[in-house]
């Protein structure tokens, strides 16, 4: 119980929620933060990945108010966004945003680094 995953299948690819409970072995009850708006579910671990985070002394089947309260008093998702997965997913998150002529820019600045480190 309290496990973070990250959602890497569906409408909330991409998002953390918090393991609440385990219904068998292949399937979980998850819940978000308010600020990922992922709703309390039940998903596959197929459709999620494990992070090392690990929200402590969390009750197993926890009601949403309480999930809230332990998700927020561990600040899991504060921890995830400053470790090195969490900074790639915001690095592909810009990339993704991008216009034309910010991707002309980037492969600019990647030619230019590409010469000073030949040299």
């Amino acid at each position: 119980m309290g496990r973070l995953v990250l959602i890497n299948y569906g409408e909330e690819k991409g998002k953390l929620a918090v393991i609440v409970d385990i219904l068998d072995h292949n399937r979980v009850l998850v819940e978000g933060s308010k600020d990922s708006q992922v709703k309390r579910q039940v998903i596959s671990l197929r459709r999620v990945t494990l992070t090392k985070f690990v929200v402590e002394n969390m009750p197993r089947g926890a009601r949403s108010a309480t999930a809230q309260k332990y998700l927020l008093a561990s600040e899991v998702e504060a921890k995830f966004a400053a470790s090195a997965a969490g900074q790639k997913l915001a690095k592909t998150a810009i990339r993704r945003n991008l216009t034309d002529f910010d991707r002309h820019k980037v492969m600019l600045a990647m030619t230019k680094r590409s010469k000073i480190l030949k040299a």
